[in-house]
């Protein structure tokens, strides 16, 4: 669809002098005038033709403009042939192009992984940082302009002797507020806490959308309704304007403070100043898989903010704690003499802290196992399982042969959630607790039991510990995604 006009070769967007660039002579040229070149038949005002890519594996769709799949998913990390149609896409509104480039995506990631010494060293390895892969991420993205008389509720309050006095308000005033770039991804494949975490993209390098942007990268479906976060961005939005009415150049000024119903009646209020807009945000996209388990690595592609998932190695962590470990205890017992029973009961509350910081970890990993803040992914497993149970009888049986047939051709790869909810090495920091209070209970004269007890005890919060690496470890990754079936929970 886009070939050099001078000889014919592939064309890519050029980060570094924002224009589209050939890969053959090195010419460069205008992105928005080798549009209206390539674009004049299979382009329109509202709509542009894309590839999009389907992995057998996983279900996880991505678009291209003008590249072929590569090898491997990004979001399952499979090795797969991707199946391909062509379709006509909804054209954005505006898109934030590359600012980032690979080999800073790189330095940034090397960066902060010298920081954290315990991971594995496969996300060290040169070979694997080769597999950062541009994307584009569909965005809805909310705008306000008000300028409008506002009614809400105000207090006073006054202190008079042993009485407290309470006077009410009914404020008004004019309101001028104005916000730009309040942005929820439109992706349900893409996590909401990753996509909030590299949050904001620096929205001064946008431009018009033009499908010659996406030369050279990949983009994301955007299957997400803009319904679905109006609720949140008009609360995000009339929230920020009652903190502003708080602050000490509102209504405070006079003793008077706004009701926390304000939130709401200020919303009813702009509501009508509220529009949105889908724009396309650029990221580098990583993925590390392990056995059913993947991590994911993200770099904003305009600011080069970076999220990561790290796993920890359990032999580096162990060794590091023995070599950091042994001088320790070694000086403290030259200076500091505790009795047998001290250090039982020590070993005790290690084993309570130990059994708590175990029961964190599993609630932790229930949350991101099930995507519970993930607004888009919650609505499209709900709306999933709305539209299965409308469909004729007739036609379920078509989609479940269709989609046996699917997986079929898939790898075997299991793609259930790790069981992270078992209790079994937690057990390790219960018996140390029992031990410990039965010693204590029992008081025996001789110290060897105490020291016999410390050293049990010890041994039951290792195994614990493990467990709790364990759990990090699945918390730290997420379950081989399955975009299949999205069955509502």
């Amino acid at each position: 669809m886009y070939e050099c006009p001078n000889c014919g070769g592939d064309l890519r967007f050029d980060i570094a002098s924002q224009k589209l660039k050939c890969n053959h002579c090195e010419s460069s040229f205008d992105p928005y005038e080798q549009e209206k070149q390539a674009d004049a038949v299979e382009s329109t005002d509202d709509e542009y033709q894309v590839t999009v890519f389907t992995c057998p594996e996983c279900g996880a769709e991505i678009e291209s403009t003008n590249l072929s799949a590569a090898g491997f998913c990004s979001y399952c990390g499979g090795a797969v042939v991707f199946s391909s149609r062509v379709q006509k896409e909804k054209r954005p509104a505006k898109i934030i192009p590359f600012r980032v480039t690979k080999e800073d995506c790189r330095k940034s990631y090397l960066s902060m992984i010298k920081r954290t010494p315990y991971t594995p060293k496969e996300l060290r390895d040169p070979k694997y940082l080769e597999r950062f892969v541009g994307f584009y991420l569909p965005y809805w993205s909310f705008r306000s302009k008000t300028e409008r008389e506002v009614h809400f509720d105000g207090v006073k309050r006054t202190r008079r002797g042993d009485y407290i006095y309470v006077d009410h308000y009914h404020l008004s005033g004019k309101l001028d507020a104005s916000y730009d770039g309040v942005s929820y991804d439109a992706s349900s494949s893409f996590d909401d806490g990753i996509s909030q975490r590299i949050a904001p993209f620096s929205t001064k390098n946008m431009v018009d959308f033009a499908p010659s942007f996406l030369l050279g990268f990949y983009a994301d479906t955007a299957d997400v309704p803009v319904e679905i976060y109006q609720n949140e961005a008009y609360t995000t939005i009339a929230k920020d304007i009652v903190r502003r009415l708080l602050s000490s150049q509102g209504f405070q000024e006079g003793g008077i403070k706004v009701e926390s119903s304000a939130t709401a009646q200020i919303r009813n209020e702009i509501a009508g100043d509220i529009s949105s807009e889908r724009m396309m945000f650029p990221i580098w996209f990583l993925t590390y898989r392990k056995g059913d388990r993947i991590a994911y690595s993200v770099v904003n592609g305009s600011t080069g903010t970076i999220y990561s998932d790290l796993p920890i190695d359990s032999g580096r962590f162990f060794r590091a704690s023995l070599l950091f470990a042994i001088p320790i205890f070694l000086l403290l017992n030259l200076i500091l003499s505790l009795s047998a029973q001290k250090i039982l009961i020590f070993s005790m509350l290690l084993a309570v802290f130990t059994i708590f910081l175990y029961a964190m970890e599993i609630r932790a990993i229930h949350r991101k196992e099930k995507r519970k803040d993930d607004t888009g992914y919650q609505w499209k497993q709900k709306d999933e399982a709305k539209s299965a149970a409308a469909e004729p009888e007739d036609m379920q049986g078509k989609n479940m042969t269709e989609e046996y047939q699917r997986r079929s051709q898939a790898k075997n790869t299991e793609r259930v959630p790790a069981k992270n909810t078992h209790f079994t090495e937690m057990l390790g920091a219960v018996f140390a607790v029992l031990l410990s209070a039965l010693i204590l209970f029992w008081n025996p004269v001789e110290d060897l039991f105490f020291y016999l007890g410390s050293v049990v005890s010890l041994l039951s919060i290792g195994i614990t510990i493990l467990g709790v690496i364990k759990k990090y470890n699945n918390f730290a990754t997420r379950p081989v995604p399955d975009f299949f079936t999205k069955k509502g929970e």
